[in-house]
């Protein structure tokens, strides 16, 4: 009866054991996993000082009857060149509907054409951009993707310093399929951020 308690006990252990290893064998692969997240093409919020990231560039009020974007300052790094929107620019967006807006900033500097494009969508309580584009410093500019980022609630403008870096090593589908090569890289920064879409709803 004994050696079945003792044989009994060695069972629960090795059970025991064998799950212990399962759990931390699953919690490595999760981290490998988050590990091998390429966060450069994730859009976040910055908290450290602006010039831990070397925010130059130029003060920028782009505001439509729907969108009004305000930064301290304002820069996109491409193609090796620095663009700051300091120059005439056309603004507008589509008046959309209370779902889906957009900002679209055009201009030239450097002899070659720029744009920064954001397109909005809200859900009646919160709104977010769900994708940022900008040319890629060369004439003829083409498309470079960003992705888009959580926002705030309908009526609250979104506030800090922004950084957003292309979809560099992981190409967007509709970029792969039509230009067949990776999509060019780059950054935007904005500099104390005031970003607020869907503004003729709440006014």
């Amino acid at each position: 009866m004994f050696k079945l308690k003792v044989g009994s006990i060695h069972a629960i252990l090795l059970v025991l054991v064998v799950l212990v290893v399962l759990a931390s064998i699953t919690v490595f692969a999760s981290d490998a996993i988050e590990e091998k997240r390429p966060l450069e093409f994730v859009s976040s919020l910055i908290t450290k000082p602006c010039t831990q990231i070397n925010c130059k560039g130029y003060r920028i009020v782009w505001e439509t009857p729907q969108v009004s974007l305000k930064t301290n300052g304002f820069y996109i790094k491409v193609n090796g060149k620095t663009f700051t929107g300091n120059s005439q620019s056309t603004i507008r967006s589509d008046p959309g509907n209370p779902t889906y807006t957009t900002l679209e900033v055009e201009w030239k500097e450097k002899n070659v054409p720029m744009r920064l494009y954001m397109y909005f969508s809200a859900d009646g309580t919160n709104w977010k951009v769900t994708e940022v584009r900008t040319y890629n410093g060369k004439n003829p500019g083409d498309w470079v993707i960003y992705n888009g980022f959580e926002g705030r609630r309908l009526g609250q403008s979104l506030t800090g310093t922004l950084r957003l870096v292309s979809q560099s090593q992981q190409p967007n589908k509709w970029y792969s399929k039509f230009n067949r090569r990776p999509a060019p890289e780059g950054e935007i920064v904005f500099k104390d951020i005031n970003l607020l879409p869907f503004r003729n709803l709440v006014q």
